[in-house]
């Protein structure tokens, strides 16, 4: 019965989160190749927000006892390497994890080719010597601890979250008031054509905040761990065992049907067949991240989505080296 409940509360997390997902677009993919190619920080925004209202409802939530924070240890080696080929990867694939995600449920089929090759490509990676190797060998602690920023220079996280969260939210509020709010009424709705960048980012943030202490009550050390759930889906497959499925797995398959749900709410639903070579270079893409994510110890997010707003030095560098491998392929690939 506890693990039905477990189970349950990542479907219905995972249901929130899919439709967050697909009414925000959230694709880090597309904001980084199109901040460098279109000039267009649209999603980059969205994320901005999301770091915000993240930041605050984590130390939040730590600080009144609700859950133990647990930031992404920092392995140089692992994070460099993994989080660039990570980047590599959602730019062959045309979409990162979350965008995938997404995709499949407003019925992609080359979205769940590169969602089967995330799950092949980190479930080969896993016991891999290379893996073991980076990780430890270039680990790096503080106090037996995963560094993060407030800890690395010995101060409360509080003077860190403050001022940087001021400051972005006030960057995003002279954004907001010098852009055209002809959208605006659509932000309450499921049924517009997407959410305005600024409700989007506030409503992916506050569903990973929550999403920390139900995931933590489940066993799980971190919210939200995309490429686990899809491994262990592609391992109930494989070993015809139900054991494998858990809180995670509950999760990535809610995010597809929340996805489906924004998708057919908004009539956006439909079967979309990319040709054999889209197929082909989506698997591939598919196990570059696989194998990025497993080897930088998570995917865009674990290291960037949860690791940024908890001040973690391993996920910040995996996240600035997943959008170098974006921009570095981005740039190869279309210019």
């Amino acid at each position: 019965m506890v693990v039905l409940s477990y189970i349950l509360s990542g479907l219905v997390v995972g249901i929130a989160f899919g439709i967050a997902l697909q009414r925000g677009r959230f694709c880090f993919s597309s904001a980084f190749r199109d901040a460098l190619l279109f000039k267009d920080n649209t999603i980059i925004k969205a994320l901005g927000v999301a770091v915000i209202v993240e930041m605050v409802g984590f130390q939040l939530t730590s600080d009144l006892g609700l859950v133990q924070l647990h930031p992404r240890g920092l392995y140089w080696g692992a994070n460099i390497m993994g989080g660039f080929l990570f980047g590599v990867g959602m730019v062959l694939a045309g979409g990162c994890i979350s965008g995938q995600t997404y995709r499949t449920g407003e019925g992609m089929v080359g979205s769940l080719f590169a969602l089967a090759g995330i799950a092949v490509g980190g479930s080969l990676t896993i016991n891999a010597p290379l893996k073991d190797i980076l990780q430890a060998g270039t680990k790096i602690e503080i106090s037996d601890q995963s560094p993060t920023i407030p800890s690395a220079l010995g101060i409360s996280p509080w003077l860190i979250i403050i001022p940087v969260s001021a400051a972005l939210a006030y960057v995003a509020f002279r954004t907001y008031r010098t852009e055209s709010t002809s959208r605006s009424d659509s932000a309450l709705s499921l049924l517009g054509k997407g959410w305005p960048w600024w409700f989007g980012g506030m409503i992916v943030g506050i569903i990973v905040v929550i999403s920390y202490p139900i995931a933590e009550a489940a066993g799980r050390s971190t919210p939200l761990a995309m490429t686990g759930g899809y491994m262990g889906i592609l391992a109930t497959i494989v070993n015809r065992d139900l054991s494998y499925v858990g809180w995670e797995q509950a999760m990535v398959i809610g995010a597809i049907a929340g996805a489906a749900i924004g998708a057919l709410l908004s009539r956006e639903w439909k079967i979309r067949t990319p040709p054999p070579r889209m197929i082909a270079q989506s698997l591939l893409g598919g196990l570059v991240m696989g194998v990025g994510a497993v080897l930088g110890d998570g995917c865009n997010i674990t290291t960037i989505l949860v690791g940024v707003p908890l001040l973690s030095l391993g996920g910040m560098l995996a996240g600035a080296f997943t959008i170098l491998g974006c921009w570095t392929a981005s740039y190869i690939m279309f210019r």
